[in-house]
Formats: C-alpha cells, structure tokens, sequence
C-alpha cells in the first residue's frame, strides 16, 4: 500500500474544497436539473433511474431526521471541521500514517 503524508491529504482537500466553491452555482444547477427529472417526470428518465438515489426516500429522512436531532448541534460546515481534525492530527503523523497503510 502507498503510505501518504498528511500535510499531502489537507492540501489536496482544501483544494477540492476550493474548486467545489467556484463550481458552487453549476454543481446546485446540475443538482436541481437531475432531482427534477427523477422525482417529476421518472417516466421520461428511466435510465436515469438506474445511477440516481431514491430522492423521496432521502429527503423523508432527511425531515425526519431534523426533528430527532434538533437538541444536537451541528458544525456549519462539516467538511471544515474533518478538515480541522486532519489537520490537528499533523501533531502526530505515526498515528495516521497506520490508519492510511490499511486503506
């Protein structure tokens, strides 16, 4: 397996983290394009349905989901806090570098 460094993985997630802000508005367009199709006019995108999450059942969950965990507080943003946490563990690289050997 080929070992990484930790300072290699921060900086390649702040980098897909930087294009998916500058691509924010065309990622929620496409989002929106493709929800729409298979959630309104699933007769018309059969093969679509075939790649595509069942879109009612997740945002059922999802509404669920907010009423039991209300009481719990929630980062912002939770890839900044995983990014956060990574970059914290740079303290002590041995630890990670066995968690990137078994992957």
């Amino acid at each position: 397996m080929k070992k990484y460094k930790i300072s290699n993985i921060a900086t390649c997630l702040k980098k897909e983290f930087s294009i998916c802000r500058n691509k924010k508005s065309s990622i929620q367009t496409k989002a929106q394009t493709v929800h729409q199709f298979v959630t309104l006019e699933p007769e018309k995108h059969q093969k679509m349905l075939a790649y595509c999450v069942d879109f009612k059942k997740i945002e059922t969950f999802c509404l669920s989901y907010g009423e039991v965990s209300t009481k719990q507080v929630q980062p912002q943003n939770k890839f900044e806090a995983r990014l956060a946490a990574a970059e914290a563990k740079k303290v002590n690289p041995e630890a990670q570098e066995h968690h990137f050997k078994h992957l």
